[in-house]
């Protein structure tokens, strides 16, 4: 993985975007910290995200104070662009049946709160290293 390659990641959570923008952002990780990374609050800001610039990951807070990002999940999944990016749930449920019904709504990966930091930073670099080999 050619770490001067920055990822775009999108931030989607109403209460702690900021603090999770930071925590990528000052990671120690080279990946994650070269990253260009934007922090939205709701679903509506997230659409136009989405339309205006190309993103590589989403970690993307499932309750939201205009709907459910497992709705933005689903479009994502239908949408026919060939650049879909990886979305990883972020949610307080730690239910098992509520992670597959998470990941069959089209989310890639499933993080609970709270998380540990450095396990969220990990899973993003994760699927972002695994794509990059698969390309």
């Amino acid at each position: 993985m050619d770490v001067a390659h920055r990822h775009r990641i999108l931030i989607v959570e109403d209460h702690d975007a900021d603090m999770v923008r930071m925590m990528i952002t000052r990671s120690r990780n080279p990946i994650a910290a070269a990253a260009t990374v934007v922090a939205v609050r709701d679903l509506a800001s997230a659409r136009a995200e989405l339309t205006s610039e190309p993103y590589d990951l989403i970690l993307l807070d499932l309750e939201l104070p205009d709907g459910t990002g497992l709705d933005l999940a689903q479009e994502i999944t239908r949408s026919t662009n060939p650049h879909r990016p990886i979305v990883i749930a972020v949610t307080a449920s730690a239910i098992p049946a509520e992670r597959d019904r998470i990941l069959a709504q089209g989310c890639d990966d499933f993080v609970s709160k709270p998380y540990d930091p450095h396990q969220l930073v990990n899973l993003a670099v994760k699927h972002l290293t695994n794509r990059a080999a698969t390309a």
